[in-house]
């Protein structure tokens, strides 16, 4: 008799123990519980912060391209000329300015001088773009920098043998200095006026400019915001 008591207790004691075990575990549960909640509860405010971050992020970068294609206001950018060893960049922009109509000053140019172009990205990665590196100019004086781009521009087909270089004659363009990401925004701009069948697209003092039809709204764009409220 005595012994089937003993087991009973022990039976008892066993689920006592067992019981006790599960109400840590509840209580363990409802202590993490709790915390998760708490956790929900912070996460509208961290989604706020998060969105303000991304907009003060998105601010600065924009600020710092501003900046950046401020600097480069009086600079004028030369693409296609091949490079060769002991170039003269002063002779080649002489060339291509009497070949356009320019009358370039001594007292035009600041600095001349070559610039690496940035990987070009493909489906795999980034490979060396091919083309070689752009010249930079740098003038003196904004009105005459601009004057170059107009009468370039008015000057089409230009070619490496205009400059009197020799090899077989590729194009020569001779454009305004854009930042990296306004060259990026002019080819999505490109790409949009082919979609939405406008008829202008052009840049001037680094700004970039559409115009659906010759009596329609012009459209300075900024950024991808501008060409995604295009029509």
């Amino acid at each position: 008799m005595q012994s089937g008591l003993d087991q009973a207790n022990a039976g008892i004691a066993n689920l006592e123990g067992k019981f006790a075990l599960i109400e840590d575990r509840l209580e363990n549960f409802d202590v993490r519980l709790t915390l998760t909640e708490d956790k929900v509860d912070r996460l509208p405010g961290i989604e706020e912060n998060l969105k303000q971050l991304q907009t003060e992020f998105a601010t600065l970068k924009a600020n710092e391209n501003d900046r950046d294609q401020f600097c480069r206001l009086n600079n004028v950018e030369i693409s296609g000329v091949p490079q060769k060893d002991s170039e003269n960049l002063v002779s080649i922009l002489n060339a291509i300015c009497v070949k356009v109509g320019f009358g370039l000053l001594d007292t035009d140019v600041d600095s001349i001088h070559r610039v690496r172009r940035f990987p070009v990205s493909v489906s795999n990665g980034n490979r060396a773009d091919p083309r070689p590196p752009a010249i930079v100019v740098r003038f003196c004086q904004r009105r005459r920098k601009d004057q170059l781009v107009t009468a370039a521009r008015a000057r089409r087909g230009l070619t490496s043998a205009d400059a009197g270089l020799p090899g077989p004659a590729v194009p020569i363009y001779v454009n305004e200095h854009l930042t990296a990401v306004n060259k990026v925004l002019l080819r999505r701009a490109r790409d949009r006026k082919a979609e939405l069948n406008f008829n202008y697209l052009w840049v001037k003092q680094c700004k970039i400019y559409m115009r659906k039809s010759d009596s329609s709204k012009v459209y300075v764009i900024t950024n991808e915001a501008d060409l995604k409220k295009l029509k």
